[in-house]
Protein backbone atom coordinates (compact mmCIF):
# COMPACT_ATOMS: atom_id res chain seq x y z
CA UNK A 1 0.00 0.00 0.00
CA UNK A 2 2.84 2.38 0.81
CA UNK A 3 4.57 1.73 -2.52
CA UNK A 4 1.27 2.39 -4.35
CA UNK A 5 0.87 5.64 -2.41
CA UNK A 6 4.39 6.75 -3.30
CA UNK A 7 4.29 5.65 -6.96
CA UNK A 8 1.06 7.54 -7.62
CA UNK A 9 2.19 10.63 -5.65
CA UNK A 10 -1.01 10.56 -3.61
CA UNK A 11 -1.55 12.96 -0.73
CA UNK A 12 -3.90 10.47 0.92
CA UNK A 13 -4.38 6.78 0.21
CA UNK A 14 -7.41 4.94 1.57
CA UNK A 15 -7.32 1.17 1.98
CA UNK A 16 -10.55 -0.26 0.58
CA UNK A 17 -12.10 -3.69 0.99
CA UNK A 18 -15.08 -5.22 -0.82
CA UNK A 19 -18.37 -5.16 1.04
CA UNK A 20 -21.09 -7.54 -0.05
CA UNK A 21 -24.68 -6.70 0.61
CA UNK A 22 -27.88 -8.46 -0.27
CA UNK A 23 -31.11 -6.58 -0.73
CA UNK A 24 -33.80 -8.65 0.95
CA UNK A 25 -36.51 -7.58 -1.47
CA UNK A 26 -37.12 -7.43 -5.18
CA UNK A 27 -35.58 -4.26 -6.62
CA UNK A 28 -37.53 -2.37 -9.25
CA UNK A 29 -35.61 -1.08 -12.27
CA UNK A 30 -37.63 1.94 -13.40
CA UNK A 31 -37.42 4.06 -16.53
CA UNK A 32 -37.57 7.87 -16.45
CA UNK A 33 -41.37 7.83 -16.32
CA UNK A 34 -41.39 5.48 -13.33
CA UNK A 35 -42.53 2.47 -15.32
CA UNK A 36 -41.01 -0.88 -14.30
CA UNK A 37 -38.48 -2.22 -16.82
CA UNK A 38 -37.70 -5.31 -14.79
CA UNK A 39 -37.64 -6.71 -11.28
CA UNK A 40 -34.38 -7.96 -9.86
CA UNK A 41 -35.15 -10.48 -7.11
CA UNK A 42 -32.97 -10.10 -4.01
CA UNK A 43 -29.87 -8.77 -5.79
CA UNK A 44 -26.40 -8.82 -4.27
CA UNK A 45 -24.06 -5.89 -4.69
CA UNK A 46 -20.37 -5.50 -3.94
CA UNK A 47 -19.02 -2.04 -3.25
CA UNK A 48 -15.63 -0.79 -2.07
CA UNK A 49 -15.67 0.54 1.50
CA UNK A 50 -13.01 2.09 3.67
CA UNK A 51 -11.07 -0.31 5.87
CA UNK A 52 -10.14 2.70 8.05
CA UNK A 53 -6.48 2.38 7.09
CA UNK A 54 -4.92 5.52 5.64
CA UNK A 55 -1.60 6.84 4.45
CA UNK A 56 -1.45 10.63 4.70
CA UNK A 57 1.29 12.98 3.54
CA UNK A 58 2.56 14.86 6.60
CA UNK A 59 1.57 18.34 5.36
CA UNK A 60 -2.09 17.26 5.18
CA UNK A 61 -2.10 17.06 8.97
CA UNK A 62 -1.68 20.86 9.04
CA UNK A 63 -5.36 21.11 8.08
CA UNK A 64 -6.33 19.62 11.44
CA UNK A 65 -6.59 22.00 14.36
CA UNK A 66 -4.82 20.86 17.52
CA UNK A 67 -6.94 19.32 20.26
CA UNK A 68 -10.09 19.11 18.15
CA UNK A 69 -12.22 16.22 17.03
CA UNK A 70 -11.78 16.04 13.26
CA UNK A 71 -13.40 13.17 11.36
CA UNK A 72 -11.28 11.54 8.67
CA UNK A 73 -14.15 12.09 6.23
CA UNK A 74 -13.76 15.85 6.70
CA UNK A 75 -10.05 15.57 5.98
CA UNK A 76 -10.69 13.52 2.84
CA UNK A 77 -13.50 15.79 1.62
CA UNK A 78 -11.22 18.80 2.11
CA UNK A 79 -8.50 17.18 0.03
CA UNK A 80 -11.00 16.37 -2.72
CA UNK A 81 -12.43 19.89 -2.74
CA UNK A 82 -8.92 21.34 -3.08
CA UNK A 83 -8.15 18.93 -5.92
CA UNK A 84 -5.47 17.09 -3.96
Amino acid sequence: MLSYHQQDNNVVTVCAIPYHMEVLFGVLDLNREGVVNKIIEKPCYTVPVSADIYIVEPYILNYILANTLYPITSLLEGCLSRGE
